[in-house]
């Protein structure tokens, strides 16, 4: 069968030369083939073998691209000298329409391509998996769906790139083994494809099972399949000082948890880390490796106005990136544009709103954007904090018959609403809210009653109320407090339960004393 594949397409690419085989049978005179380059050894076996030729009598053009047209010339060729032994396709008019039929009704393609226009990695890969039968391209690789870094399963090409991984044919262009299926087809990735095609001896041996920071990362990726997302952003912390040694060894520190659902986190180059060394930290992470991402400043200019700065970092191949923004008091100071085949332009400002990351989203709310922040780690990590600056965890008697107030304007109804919590000293609590007096609202829109206590929860001093309201609704879940000189500070409930006065499930609520 070996011989037979070598021997049945030693014509195949001569519709791609210009120069006839007798030109090139001493050897190999390219002078823009050096013997150091990857594709070298591919090239002159391809030549001896007849299977390409340079473009003049000293140039190979290894850079030069292929069409749609000449890819299909050649899946057509070889397919007929597989299967009769012989090739007798002519061309037809336009020239490359005899192989578009016979590739079609061969079912080597389904589809009609723009003919005359570069072929891409992917669209070329497509058309060769299917040149050859399913037992000449016999898997040898384990290369696990999603592995490779830049096709998840839910790329149009996936199945056929996924055959030639296995196959050996392919195996990537970098040590992560990314495809670049947007990229176009160079002629010396087509000596090397058909190389190993023709001549099993040649295919690559590798193996793919992922690793488990690599599975995060394509699990994180699958999870925005078929929804509006086009990127997932995480909010990670504060880095509040210059950062001090590695962002990795700053990760594992301080977002233990994200690290361990995460642990392509970690694994995030210095190079991919943007925008100095301090600040809030986000991770950006594109659909896939088609992405382009670029990450500005926002750079505030006299009477409020705003420009966006010189980029801080630009990629076409969607990997994931951290960022450090928001610096100062000018927020948000950063931009983020993700733009993708699927929805083009996509402008995010990382920014926390009322707890919670900022979602890209359409004109008409569709979420552009997945979060995947761990606020349970985060907020347990902002509460422990707060005992650095002032607040502290109240004693068994700090909230005995004290009352707390709390307001905030609600913008639906254009008015004040005044929230009251007393916590008297049997153990009695009364939770209430109304709207403000003037606004003509009577009697209170929500009223509980019940009981309260202090319990510790191995970590942190919590708030229990056991309270039922006018309408038989209840509140039975314990809040972490720490009481300070600007009031008591009220946090997410163990079970998420939240209180009227608190807007988002998590949120930091601070009240202030009106007695006790």
């Amino acid at each position: 069968m070996k011989k037979k594949l070598l021997s049945l397409v030693m014509a195949l690419l001569l519709s791609l030369s210009l120069l006839p085989l007798s030109a090139l049978a001493a050897g190999m005179p390219f002078t823009d083939v050096p013997t150091g380059q990857w594709y070298y050894n591919d090239v002159k076996q391809a030549v001896e073998s007849g299977l390409i030729n340079g473009k003049t009598a000293t140039t190979y053009c290894p850079n030069d691209n292929l069409t749609y047209a000449e890819a299909v010339k050649l899946a057509a060729c070889m397919h007929q000298k597989y299967t009769t032994g012989s090739v007798t396709l002519q061309n037809g008019s336009p020239w490359y329409q005899s192989y578009v039929d016979y590739a079609k009704a061969n079912k080597i393609i389904t589809k009609d391509y723009s003919w005359n226009t570069k072929a891409t990695r992917a669209g070329y890969m497509e058309i060769f998996a299917s040149a050859l039968p399913a037992k000449a391209l016999a898997a040898k690789n384990t290369v696990n769906d999603g592995s490779i870094p830049d096709v998840p399963m839910t790329h149009p090409q996936a199945a056929a790139i996924y055959k030639l991984y296995r196959a050996g044919i392919l195996q990537g262009s970098d040590s992560q083994h990314s495809c670049k299926p947007y990229d176009n087809i160079k002629r010396s990735e087509v000596a090397a494809i058909l190389t190993r095609m023709m001549d099993s001896s040649k295919r690559l041996s590798f193996s793919m099972t992922d690793t488990a920071a690599q599975a995060s990362l394509t699990a994180l990726r699958q999870s925005m399949a078929g929804t509006s997302a086009v990127f997932a952003a995480a909010y990670l912390g504060n880095v509040g000082e210059p950062l001090e040694g590695s962002m990795a060894q700053w990760l594992q520190k301080n977002c233990p948890q994200m690290v361990k659902d995460y642990p392509f986190l970690t694994e995030i180059p210095a190079s991919r880390v943007v925008g100095g060394d301090f600040g809030d930290v986000y991770c950006v992470v594109p659909l896939d490796g088609s992405a382009s991402v670029t990450v500005s400043p926002v750079i505030e200019q006299e009477y409020g106005d705003w420009d966006i700065g010189s980029p801080l970092y630009q990629s076409k191949t969607g990997e994931p990136i951290l960022v450090l923004c928001n610096k100062g008091e000018s927020v948000p100071d950063t931009q983020v544009n993700v733009t993708t085949s699927k929805t083009g332009l996509v402008t995010w400002y990382p920014l926390l709103d009322d707890g919670l990351v900022s979602v890209a989203s359409m004109d008409n709310g569709t979420p552009l954007m997945k979060d995947f922040s761990n606020y349970d780690e985060l907020y347990e990590n902002l509460v422990l904090d707060l005992l650095h600056y002032g607040w502290a965890w109240p004693g068994s008697n700090t909230l005995k018959d004290t009352s707390w107030y709390f307001e905030w304007y609600d913008m639906d109804y254009e008015a004040m609403e005044c929230h009251f919590l007393e916590l008297r000293a049997g153990g009695q609590a009364e939770l209430c809210w109304r709207y403000d007096e003037d606004t003509g609202f009577q009697g209170y829109e929500e009223y509980y009653l019940g009981q309260w206590s202090l319990v510790y929860d191995g970590e942190m001093t919590c708030l229990k109320l056991d309270l039922t309201g006018a309408d038989s609704r209840v509140i039975q879940d314990q809040y972490p407090v720490l009481v300070g000189y600007e009031g008591l500070l009220v946090g997410v409930g163990a079970k998420k339960t939240r209180l009227p006065f608190q807007s988002q499930p998590y949120i930091l609520t601070v009240l202030e004393r009106s007695y006790g």
